[in-house]
């Protein structure tokens, strides 16, 4: 199990590999996490040592850190996480989640879907 540490405005997850991110049409399937999950974590030769920051409240941001350098990777705000799943079987040892992406090109408004997956367990 990887070392947390907590204080009263975050929660940290220590030494987690990144296996990549994956855009998804249905954000909310587990079914389709699981692909996620699957087809990430079997690609992923050179994964990245990341830390997890995950805010104690809803307003905070979700925050993916290099577990060396400590520089922010990715950072979204918690309200945009639609949906966690963990995986099944042999890969009981990630977590997919899918976070929205908003973006207005020339005044028009889209979204995206992105899975994210993490292994938590020891390589």
């Amino acid at each position: 199990e990887s070392p947390a540490e907590a204080d009263d405005l975050f929660l940290a997850f220590h030494d987690l590999s990144y296996c990549g991110r994956k855009e998804v049409e249905s954000p909310v399937s587990e079914s389709e996490a699981s692909r996620c999950i699957a087809s990430l974590y079997s690609d992923s030769v050179d994964t990245s040592q990341i830390d997890l920051i995950v805010p104690k409240d809803s307003r905070g941001c979700l925050t993916l850190a290099d577990a060396d350098s400590e520089m922010i990777i990715l950072r979204f705000p918690v309200k945009n996480v639609l949906f966690c799943a963990r995986g099944t079987q042999v890969f009981k040892e990630c977590i997919a989640f899918t976070v929205v992406l908003h973006q207005t090109t020339n005044g028009e408004r889209s979204s995206s879907f992105v899975c994210h997956v993490v292994h938590v367990g020891s390589e």
